[in-house]
C-alpha cells in the first residue's frame, strides 16, 4: 500500500502544470527525485518480499521503479510547461537503486546480528 500511495502522489505532483509548482522547487530537482524514488524503491522491494526474496526480487523492483520513472517522465510531456528530463530519470534510477540496496543491507545486518535483544 505504501508503494501505491507514493506512486499516486508522484503522478499527482507530476501532473501539475509548471505555473502551479511552488517557487521553492529550484532546478536541479534531482535530489528530490533521488530521495522520492529511493523511498519508492524501498517500498517496492519490501512489497515484493523484501530482502528475503533475494537478488532477483531486488532487480525486479529496480526494473519496476525505473519503468515507473520513465512513464512519469513521458507523462510530463503532456503537462503544460513541463517536459521530460533524462537527468531526472537518472536521479530516479540511482535513488531507486539506493533505496533497494538499503533495504537489503538492513536485512543482512539484522540476520548477522540475530534477533533484536530489546524484543526479549
Amino acid at each position: 500500500m505504501a508503494a501505491i500511495g507514493l506512486a499516486t502522489a508522484i503522478v499527482i505532483a507530476s501532473s501539475q502544470p509548471a505555473d502551479r509548482l511552488p517557487a521553492a522547487f529550484p532546478h536541479p530537482d534531482n535530489l528530490v527525485h533521488g530521495a522520492v524514488y529511493a523511498l519508492l524503491g524501498a517500498f517496492v522491494a519490501v512489497a515484493l518480499g523484501g530482502p528475503a526474496a533475494g537478488r532477483r526480487a531486488g532487480l525486479f523492483a529496480l526494473v519496476v521503479v525505473v519503468a515507473y520513472g520513465f512513464s512519469d517522465e513521458w507523462h510530463q510531456a503532456s503537462v503544460p510547461g513541463r517536459q521530460p528530463s533524462f537527468s531526472d530519470l537518472i536521479a530516479d534510477t540511482l535513488g531507486a537503486a539506493a533505496g533497494i540496496l538499503l533495504v537489503r543491507r538492513r536485512a543482512r545486518r539484522k540476520e548477522s546480528h540475530g534477533p533484536d535483544p530489546s524484543l526479549r
